[in-house]
């Protein structure tokens, strides 16, 4: 289950928020806006926007990788929940993809790919 393990405001006014994300081995840093999280409070999934290069990954094994220049960007490596809906797992953080997963992919494939931000 992913939880939002820390909240810390942007802008409260305009509902604006950094959401620390965790399974309580994995963590990851996403934007919020209008935020309605709580500390606490179970996330469903992370939204991944700007997606980029979504491939088979070349080694199995999550990877969560901060980009050097977004603020919310990261490199990813999961495992395919559902292609159809666009969900990926890190461990037991989940991701939904804006892009389309490539369709010679299947549940429970390693995937790769980058985002630019991720929100929730």
């Amino acid at each position: 289950m992913m939880i939002a393990k820390k909240l810390q405001w942007l802008d409260r006014e305009a509902e604006e928020a950094e959401v620390l994300a965790s399974d309580s081995v994995w963590k990851c840093k996403a934007y919020c806006m209008p935020c309605q999280i709580s500390e606490g409070e179970e996330v469903k999934w992370l939204f991944c926007a700007f997606c980029s290069d979504i491939v088979s990954a070349v080694t199995e094994g999550f990877r969560l990788t901060p980009l050097a220049k977004k603020e919310y960007g990261y490199e990813i490596t999961g495992r395919i929940v559902d292609p159809k809906e666009g969900l990926v797992a890190v461990g037991g953080l989940v991701f939904l993809v804006d892009q389309s997963i490539p369709g010679d992919l299947k549940e429970s494939d390693w995937v790769q790919f980058t985002v630019d931000r991720v929100s929730c």
